[in-house]
């Protein structure tokens, strides 16, 4: 069974050991230090999912405000659904999804539109949230985290803003 809950300062260090299996040249304190920032800002929502216990993978939820420093052509103002990672062993059982779903559960209480961005070879991603609503919005877009790549696409989902 997956359970999905906000990640706590607990959770950190075995994220970061999900990323570095992915990807070894992220560096642990520098992680450490982003998910504190995560689970101490209530604008922001870092998720962990648990299949049958363990720790499986992990997604994060950042707003985004342009300023007027930021290039002409970025990305809407809202929130992102970012850096979702699932460990090799627990793709194709619904992780992925469930982590997305509680982060959009989260936004529709305060945004009506959620916003990612995936490289464009990334079809398993484009896929996966394309079931959940999300359509393309752009191939050329300014993102802060993106730094100079290229390479990426954005896509956005209309949300039913829940009721106050």
């Amino acid at each position: 069974m997956i359970v999905v809950t906000r990640m706590t300062d607990e959770d950190a260090p075995t994220a970061v050991r999900l990323l570095q299996e992915l990807d070894s040249k992220h560096g642990t304190d520098d992680w450490l230090e982003r998910f504190a920032r995560d689970v101490a800002d209530p604008d922001r929502h870092p998720v962990v999912a648990r299949l049958d216990g363990t720790l499986v993978g992990y997604a994060r939820t950042l707003p985004y405000v342009p300023t007027d420093e930021d290039p002409p052509g970025h990305a809407p103002a809202g929130y992102y659904l970012l850096g979702l990672v699932v460990t090799p062993g627990a793709r194709r059982q619904g992780v992925a999804t469930a982590l997305t779903a509680a982060r959009l559960q989260w936004i529709t209480a305060r945004a009506d539109a959620a916003y990612f961005y995936t490289d464009h070879d990334n079809v398993a991603s484009q896929r996966m949230h394309e079931a959940l609503g999300f359509r393309r919005i752009s191939k050329s877009f300014w993102f802060p985290a993106m730094g100079d790549s290229k390479g990426e696409v954005l896509y956005g989902k209309q949300l039913a803003v829940a009721p106050a």
